[in-house]
Formats: C-alpha cells, sequence, structure tokens
C-alpha cells in the first residue's frame, strides 16, 4: 500500500449553516492507485532533526499539486478511513 499526503476538503455543519475548512491529511492507495483510507486527524510537522523535517515538509507541499479530495467521501473509523464505494 502507498501513501502520501493531500489536501483534504473538509465540510462541518453546525445548526443549519456549514463551515468549510482545508487540511493536510495523510491518504493511502489500493494497488490500482485509487485513495482508499484517510488519516482521521490532519497531519502536523514535528521532528527532532531539522532535514527530516523539511524532508516531510517538502512531502506536505507536494500535496498541492494534486486534486483536492473531500472527506466526507471516506467512511470515518477509529483511526483511518476507509473510501466509500458507491
Amino acid at each position: 500500500m502507498t501513501w502520501n499526503h493531500r489536501v483534504i476538503k473538509h465540510t462541518d455543519k453546525i445548526g443549519r449553516k456549514k463551515y468549510t475548512y482545508y487540511a493536510i491529511h495523510e491518504v493511502y492507495y489500493n494497488k490500482k492507485g485509487k485513495p482508499t483510507m484517510v488519516s482521521t486527524d490532519p497531519e502536523t510537522i514535528l521532528s527532532e532533526d531539522k532535514q527530516d523535517l523539511k524532508e516531510v515538509y517538502l512531502m506536505m507541499a507536494a500535496a498541492f499539486g494534486k486534486p483536492i479530495l473531500n472527506y466526507e467521501d471516506f467512511n470515518k473509523g477509529d483511526h483511518v478511513g476507509t473510501l466509500k464505494t458507491k
């Protein structure tokens, strides 16, 4: 299974009003390259080493060159959501 960082669109409804925000998540893909799972929580950049921190930052920056995915398209689980099948 492969993974990368992706920009994920979240839409929350509070009362009658919808709120939209974006976050970077880890997304996992099946053998055919289709996104199948997303991390429940957005990613943060933490490292004990400056070079490692930079590498993670660059991996996250690459997410802006890919299409945005919708969090609501994934089923929610304890740690990882799976993509809903239609």
